[in-house]
């Protein structure tokens, strides 16, 4: 079994929106590797939505959020999972949370490491996928 572990991705610092076509241009390369596992997930570091419709939590450090058009860069890679526990998941709040989270769904992706309480990020977990029950 081939397993790739995706470090942090994020789109924090880009600017404008990205159509399918520039996503497939620019992560061309990446996406022949990922193709070549059997199972891959990536910590998606940053929140996704609209920066102007959230309020950045207070915190040390960049709240990061992206606009949804850059789930294409993602949906090119085509990962099995997406990682979701890490120190971004919250910079704008429970509202930002749950709308990364829809988006996610919406999708069709696997995630896991979050959830509405501890109990949920807790038994979330990678069950979905066959090879792991």
């Amino acid at each position: 079994m081939k397993v790739l572990f995706g470090a942090d991705v994020s789109f924090n610092y880009i600017e404008g929106l990205v159509t399918r076509d520039r996503a497939e241009k620019v992560m061309k390369n990446t996406a022949e590797v990922f193709r070549k596992t059997d199972f891959s997930i990536i910590n998606l570091e940053n929140i996704m939505g609209n920066k102007e419709d959230y309020t950045p939590i207070v915190k040390t450090g960049p709240n990061l959020i992206s606009d949804e058009s850059y789930m294409n860069f993602i949906d090119v890679l085509k990962p099995t999972a997406l990682g979701l526990a890490n120190n971004h998941l919250y910079d704008f709040g429970d509202e930002a949370y749950r709308n990364t989270v829809r988006v996610l769904k919406e999708k069709g992706y696997l995630y896991a490491g979050a959830g509405d309480n501890i109990d949920e990020a807790y038994r979330r977990n990678l069950s979905d996928v066959g090879q792991f029950d």
